[in-house]
């Protein structure tokens, strides 16, 4: 909106939106253009009978057909339609050259500088730690100061709070760094960040609380206590393998966009009767959304739990935060 695209309120759908966005920006080298074409059109299908499957429901319910927008875009920005226009310029080229040419990573790097540059001096961060920080143990915030200006100047870190509590005093803080690569304003205590996937320690750990009781062993395989796991070459991949991010399924992954993402249950059987990448098998490979799905079919065969019960109850309310976490 504050560049000036307008979409139909009855049009907006984020979700549907970075598919397609994900697709404008996919480079196609000509070599692939047929499989690409298939798979397009693969995708066509599936959401055409999806959304004649919805359409009978709506009609068994008596509900009305929804009217197609006639006009889902009320308003292009010039500059948003000279860059869709660069980029299919630079598409035709990586097909005409058959080449997959990062042409995005390229342009990132001026448009990075940019958004940098457009942040006052006066709001930007001037040293590499916030002021005024600190806790109660002096050698040890000096200690954890030197490591975080040493991982800064290694590159390994961008911005960072760390607290160190020992029984109920703050005996170390600090802040350091920037928000981002693209924001240069400083951390300071009061910065919030995702977390994302710290959370998957409670998951490991609950795993792990059933191996200490003896229902599971790390080299079991999986689909002895997950019976719709074994298909698809799946039936050898271990528990250890699982919870170390060899089962050679970071990849599984839905493809007619992120809605069905939100069904946990849904996305627990899609896992199930996905293929794994063979030679990813035994061969780490971060699971960044998959391993939630792949924990909590296991845990729900071992135990006949949810893996939001089994959390609820052997790892968050043990510790007294059970309504203080949101996994």
């Amino acid at each position: 909106k504050e560049m000036g695209l307008l979409i139909s309120e009855q049009a907006q759908d984020p979700f549907r939106d970075m598919v397609n966005m994900r697709r404008l920006f996919r480079p196609t080298p000509k070599s692939q253009v047929k499989e690409r074409r298939l798979e397009l059109a693969q995708e066509r299908a599936a959401k055409a009978k999806k959304e004649k499957a919805e359409a009978a429901e709506r009609a068994a319910r008596g509900e009305k057909e929804q009217e197609k927008v006639k006009r889902p875009v009320e308003a292009w920005p010039s500059e948003l339609v000279f860059f869709i226009r660069v980029t299919g310029l630079l598409k035709g080229l990586c097909s005409s050259f058959d080449i997959e040419f990062p042409y995005l990573q390229v342009m990132a790097e001026t448009a990075l500088t940019t958004v940098r540059e457009s942040f006052p001096e006066e709001v930007r961060a001037t040293a590499p730690l916030y002021p005024g920080v600190g806790g109660a143990d002096s050698a040890l915030q000096t200690k954890l100061e030197a490591v975080v200006l040493e991982m800064r100047a290694a590159g390994r870190v961008e911005g960072l709070q760390c607290t160190v509590m020992k029984g109920g005093e703050v005996v170390a803080d600090i802040s350091a760094g920037t928000l981002s690569e693209s924001d240069p304003r400083p951390v300071r205590p009061s910065t919030l960040f995702n977390v994302f996937s710290v959370t998957k320690a409670f998951l490991a750990a609950a795993v792990h609380i059933l191996v200490e009781r003896g229902q599971v062993a790390l080299d079991d395989p999986v689909a002895k206590f997950w019976d719709g796991f074994a298909q698809e070459g799946k039936e050898e991949i271990t528990v250890r393998q699982l919870l170390s991010h060899e089962a050679g399924l970071a990849q599984a992954m839905p493809r007619d966009g992120l809605d069905p993402m939100l069904d946990f249950d849904a996305m627990v059987r899609f896992v199930a009767g996905a293929k794994p990448q063979e030679e990813k098998v035994g061969a780490f490979e971060y699971h960044a959304i998959s391993y939630c799905w792949l924990v909590g079919g296991l845990i729900q065969g071992a135990t006949g739990q949810s893996l939001a019960d089994f959390v609820r109850a052997e790892v968050l309310s043990p510790l007294g935060i059970e309504d203080d976490a949101h996994l």
